[in-house]
């Protein structure tokens, strides 16, 4: 019988889920905005915070996005970051996905609002 996988989460690194739904006609918009990132952007989204790995999943029939990140610290200090160090990059993804903050209403709190309502439980997660 083979050893069961440790599933707990390391006490530094942790991972996250988001999903979001596209806005109609939009994905080739957003898979626009994807195609362009670079590591420059993720490295001024994270702020100081150590990111493993990031990745968005346009699927449904290009009806939802789906971000997936491995990083440390909390949930809640990452997604601030990414408010605070990165909002016009999180604006130019997530402003293509259905309910994400426009004109006065985007702030800082309502964009961490918007990302933490996508948040979607990590089945399982382990550093290779």
């Amino acid at each position: 019988m083979s050893t069961p996988l440790n599933l707990q989460q390391d006490s530094s690194v942790a991972a996250l889920a988001l999903m979001h739904p596209v806005k109609p006609g939009r994905a080739d918009q957003l898979r626009e905005a994807l195609q362009h990132l670079s590591h420059e952007d993720i490295a001024v989204m994270r702020g100081e915070r150590p990111i493993g790995a990031v990745q968005w999943i346009i699927f449904d029939n290009n009806t939802r996005l789906l971000c997936t990140i491995q990083f440390e610290g909390t949930v809640e200090a990452l997604l601030q970051d990414f408010a605070t160090y990165g909002a016009e990059r999180c604006r130019g993804i997530w402003g293509n996905c259905i309910g994400y903050p426009d004109g006065d209403a985007r702030t800082i709190d309502a964009i961490v609002a918007y990302l933490a309502a996508g948040q979607v439980p990590t089945t399982a997660s382990f550093l290779a």
